[in-house]
Order: structure tokens, then C-alpha cells, then sequence
């Protein structure tokens, strides 16, 4: 007979900032719920960013380790509303340099006099950083297309922020030769060293220099600081790029002073901009 709304709360937080949580009970009548039993619990799951951890996995990482940050009861009020407050505590374990996100789920359970039960719930997002970068482009790309990046600055709500940014592209020294794919996983333990195993297995993966992330930077072909434009848009030099491997880095500060950065890998390949890349399913 009833509905409850939980809202996410408005604004941007930092980790230890106290957030209030407002709810509604109201019934589909359209009068509202007073008097109703709250049970409620706030837990934290962390996520990373897509560049954090490169090559062991592709997009956002996410743990699955939830953390229970407090619990209650509370009563609605005459205008069926109900009022969370926690502490947005960070996991200590996790390094700061990692850029994490903090995820808070506060789920409800309300119970009106006559005993219906109804749930809600919402999720606010809390990181060490009021700002976040992304870079949006293809893994891989003809190298004559290349002409802009997609930089974005926004708030942890994904809503644009204008902010001065520099952005470096190296390129990687890649391997001298090609390495075939592994068929189990990397071991813990070497029982043999890399030159009797590569003389032994001359195509086969020692430990982790198939890994991009792994391979030493070479000259740096861009550096360039500018503001981001809401869509995205960040030009580049114009000229003929070289196939290969690059980094790309873009780095900025929120407006507490904490730094902010976004990597992402691509490899250009020779051939024209009109080609189409297509890629393995």
C-alpha cells in the first residue's frame, strides 16, 4: 500500500565526510507513512579506476569485500521522512595512490503499523579526490587518424568541471620479438632463470614481458597542458605518428590540492585513417 524513496544526496564528498541521507514512506493514496519502523545498514565496497592494475585485467576494478559502516532503527516523522547520518570511512588498507572510489549503500527496510514491509535504498560515491580524469579513445588505432584525444574532467556525479590538465604521451619500447600466448596462469615460483628458460622455450612468456605496463618508456612525443572542454575534445600536434605502443597520461589537481591522473595504453598501426580495425571477437 505504500512506496518508499530513498535520495542520493547532492553535492560532492571526501573520505570522513559526515552525509545525511534523507527517505520518504508515502502511500500510494498519497498520504504519507508516519510512525513506521526504519531498519537500515550502511555498507562500503571500493572500485578503481581503468588504469589501475594494467595488464591483469580491462576496465573498472571492483572488490567484493563489503564493509558494514554502521546500522539502526529509526520512526518516520509526520511527513513519513527519515534521516540516515554516517561517516563516509575510508578502507585503510587500500593505497591512496590507487585513486579509489568509495561506494556507500544505504539500504532500508521500512515497516508501517499494519506490518507491510518496503525497501530502499541509494548509493553515494566518496573518494580521497573531488575530480576525476578519463580518457576516452580507441586500445587501438591507424596511426594517421590520430589527430585529438577525449580528456574529461568531472565530479565523482559525472558532471563536467573544468579543470587545467597536461597530458604526455611515451612511447614504449616494446619487444624485439612476438611471444606466444600463455596457457596457464603466471607461477609464484621460478624454479629456473629467464635465460635456461628462454633458450629452452624461446616463444614462451617467463613472467610478466608480454605485460605493456611492464615495458621501459621511451622518447615522449607530447606534452601539453590546457583546459577541458566539456566535450571532451583535446587537439593534438599534427604530424605523421609512428606505429607502435604509447602511454598516455593525463594529470591534474582537484581543487584541494590532491592529485588527479588517468593513464590508458593504445597501440597505433601503420595503414590509412579510412581503414577499419577490425578487432577479435
Amino acid at each position: 500500500k505504500f512506496f518508499v524513496e530513498v535520495q542520493k544526496p547532492k553535492g560532492t564528498y571526501r573520505v570522513n565526510d559526515s552525509i545525511k541521507v534523507t527517505g520518504t514512506a508515502k502511500a500510494y493514496a498519497g498520504n504519507n507513512i508516519d510512525g513506521a519502523k526504519v531498519k537500515y545498514r550502511v555498507t562500503r565496497k571500493v572500485q578503481y579506476p581503468p588504469w589501475w592494475g594494467w595488464g591483469y585485467f580491462r576496465g573498472s576494478y571492483s572488490s567484493n569485500n563489503e564493509t558494514e559502516i554502521t546500522n539502526g532503527e529509526l520512526t518516520t516523522d509526520a511527513k513519513g521522512e527519515f534521516k540516515i547520518s554516517f561517516k563516509a570511512l575510508p578502507d585503510e588498507s587500500v593505497d591512496k595512490a590507487s585513486q579509489p572510489t568509495f561506494y556507500y549503500e544505504v539500504s532500508t527496510d521500512i515497516t508501517d503499523i499494519n506490518g507491510e514491509t518496503r525497501s530502499g535504498h541509494t548509493t553515494v560515491a566518496v573518494a580521497y579526490q573531488a575530480l576525476q580524469l578519463h580518457i576516452a579513445m580507441p586500445d587501438k588505432m591507424i596511426a594517421d587518424s590520430l589527430r585529438s584525444l577525449s580528456v574529461r574532467s568531472t565530479n565523482l556525479n559525472d558532471i563536467f568541471e573544468k579543470s587545467s590538465v597536461n597530458v604526455s604521451i611515451q612511447k614504449l619500447r616494446s619487444p624485439v620479438k612476438m611471444f606466444r600466448e600463455r596457457y596457464w596462469s603466471m607461477p609464484d615460483q621460478f624454479v629456473m632463470g629467464m635465460a635456461e628458460y628462454q633458450g629452452y622455450f624461446p616463444y614462451d612468456i617467463y613472467k610478466d614481458e608480454d605485460q605493456v605496463s611492464k615495458w621501459p618508456l621511451g622518447d615522449k612525443v607530447l606534452d601539453k597542458t590546457d583546459s577541458t572542454m566539456e566535450n571532451g575534445k583535446w587537439p593534438v600536434a599534427s604530424g605523421k605518428w609512428e606505429s607502435g605502443w604509447f602511454k598516455v597520461v593525463a594529470i591534474t589537481k582537484d581543487k584541494y590540492g590532491e592529485d588527479v591522473r588517468a593513464e590508458k595504453y593504445i597501440q597505433l598501426i601503420s595503414g590509412s585513417a579510412n581503414e577499419k580495425i577490425y578487432e577479435p571477437v
